[in-house]
């Protein structure tokens, strides 16, 4: 290969052990969801952020559904109003708004240019 991809193997040597030895930990504890890995791993996010919560999920699409029950619970939004998400991408991005009784909207608000509108002449 002409231009290798960033070797994980060296980037991680230095840690090996260290990574094997906790990995170990958590598969022998039975934890992986709400553990004492987990919690600490909280405690040093709000204490690095400066906060005082943190919630650590499995996914980025958990960490918005959150993010947006959060903000209706806090009447931040209402059932019903509008998320902006990208005309073009992933089915992730509409989805969280689902369970939020939101409304996901890429129709009126986006970046690309109609074949038709260049073909008019703008």
């Amino acid at each position: 290969m002409k231009y290798p991809q960033l070797s994980l193997r060296e980037t991680n040597a230095p840690y090996m052990e260290e990574m094997k030895t906790a990995a170990a930990e958590v598969i022998e504890g039975g934890w992986y969801i709400r553990g004492k890995y987990v919690s600490r791993l909280e405690e040093q996010l709000c204490a690095y952020l400066g906060c005082r919560y943190a919630i650590a999920t499995g996914n980025g699409l958990d960490a918005l559904r959150l993010m947006l029950r959060a903000y209706i619970e806090m009447g931040v939004m209402q059932p019903g109003d509008e998320v902006i998400v990208p005309s073009n991408t992933y089915v992730a991005s509409p989805l969280p708004t689902t369970g939020s009784y939101l409304c996901s909207s890429s129709r009126r608000y986006t970046h690309t240019i109609s074949i038709l509108l260049w073909w008019s002449g703008l």
